[in-house]
Parts: C-alpha cells; structure tokens; sequence
C-alpha cells in the first residue's frame, strides 16, 4: 500500500480528534478524556434523542424485526459475557435507529463522533456493571417505535444516552 491512503487516513483520524501528530516521530492515539467524551455524550444524547424521534416516521416492520433482533443478540452476549460483541450490537442497534431518521445531514453529525462514543464504550465495557439496563431501554424505544410516538422515543433515547454516559464517565474517573 502506498503512504498517500494512510497518510490521508491519519489525517481524517486527527480531524476527528482520535489521533494527534508528534512532531518529527509520526501520529500518536489520543487519550479518552472525561471532558471531551462530556462534550461528545451530551452532543450524541440530543442527536441520538432526535433521530429515535424522527425514525418513528420511517420505521417499518423490517426495520422493528432488525431491531427486535440486535435486541435479542445482546440478550445471547450478556448471557455469554460476551461484552465486545455485545458492544458492538449496541453500536448496530443505534446505527440502525439513526438511518430509519433518514436525516442524511443528521447521520453525518452523528457519524464525526460515533468512533469515540464506540471506543469509549469498548474502553470501559469490562469495567462497568453488567449494561442489562440498556436492553431494557432499547426495548422501550423499540416499543414507542411501534406505536409511533416520536416524542417519548426522544425522551428515552435521551435518558438511555445519559445513563450510558454517567456509566461510561464514572469508570474513566
């Protein structure tokens, strides 16, 4: 492979703020940091919050089967405690939620700051109890999706988002 793609992909990571240039020695990963990931949570809580209510305009049966169904692995991985997979059926099940919004403007806001929420989560996922409550309120969401009420999907995507933060920053301390 030629330096030109790595060199343009470490660039694109140092843009969002993963990577950070030592002068004379190349790129380093950058430290989680509490207030940084602050920032970033209380930023994806009101995007998340925003896309769970206008996905309630967009979601289908398909799209409620594919969630039923992340929901259902995650149960399979936390009984297995299997956390990475279950991390990343998290990272599916909200990816999902954020394309039925089908807010392309949206989903590109959301995306800049997905790797860090997602390193985050895998960071501290040993190390935090047991995420049982998130299951419980992906269900919830899934629940106002079916009876379409944006607004309570909001609310409790933004509730789920500031759980998971508070859970998340307190192992960082």
């Amino acid at each position: 492979m030629s330096r030109t793609p790595v060199r343009e992909a470490l660039i694109r990571l140092q843009t969002e703020g993963l990577v950070r240039v030592v002068p004379r020695k190349g790129f380093a990963v950058t430290p989680i940091e509490r207030k940084n990931l602050m920032e970033i949570y209380e930023i994806a809580e009101s995007l998340d919050g925003l896309a769970a209510e206008l996905a309630v305009r967009n979601t289908n049966e398909g799209t409620l089967s594919q969630l039923e169904a992340l929901i259902s692995e995650q149960k399979t991985a936390l009984e297995s405690k299997n956390l990475k997979n279950w991390a990343i059926l998290d990272d599916d099940f909200h990816s999902r939620i954020i394309q039925a919004a089908g807010n392309e403007r949206l989903n590109d806001l959301i995306e800049f700051h997905a790797d860090h929420l997602f390193r985050a989560r895998l960071y501290t996922v040993n190390k935090r109890p047991l995420p049982t409550n998130s299951i419980l309120e992906h269900e919830a969401i899934v629940a106002c999706l079916k009876t379409n009420d944006g607004k309570a999907a909001r609310t409790i995507m933004e509730s789920h988002r500031r759980r998971a933060s508070r859970d998340i920053l307190n192992v960082i301390d």
